[in-house]
């Protein structure tokens, strides 16, 4: 069960995914699968990250519940930071496209994502 924390998390970073894709551009396209890999893999919404993980990586609960809630405030320097990105390899995104529909992106994103994203933007 989600605490009120996790499923605030869970529920402020969807939105903002869908807002990202109401603009169906690549670059919100972009962003918005980038955030739900990162949703996916750091929200007990996503996967179930269990308390071991948390604790492992965050040193409890409270300390992940903390970082969770600094991550809402940092929204907006995050999604610079994404943008950013997005604009200084678009040529590159645009060639792992081959042509097909934006919508693919969601293939690779979580490549990007932790490859070159993790660690910097999240």
């Amino acid at each position: 069960m989600l605490s009120q924390t996790e499923t605030k998390h869970y529920d402020f970073w969807k939105k903002v995914i869908e807002q990202l894709y109401s603009g169906k551009t690549a670059r919100t396209e972009f962003m918005a699968c980038v955030i739900g890999d990162w949703l996916w893999d750091i929200n007990p919404g996503g996967n179930g990250l269990g308390v071991k993980e948390i604790s492992e990586t965050w040193g409890g609960v409270g300390k992940y519940h903390e970082w969770l809630l600094k991550t809402m405030d940092q929204k907006k320097k995050m999604l610079e930071q994404m943008g950013k990105y997005f604009d200084n390899h678009k040529s590159e995104i645009m060639d792992l496209l081959d042509g097909e529909d934006i919508t693919y992106i969601s293939d690779f994103s979580a490549e990007i994502y932790y490859e070159k994203l993790a660690g910097t933007v999240f």
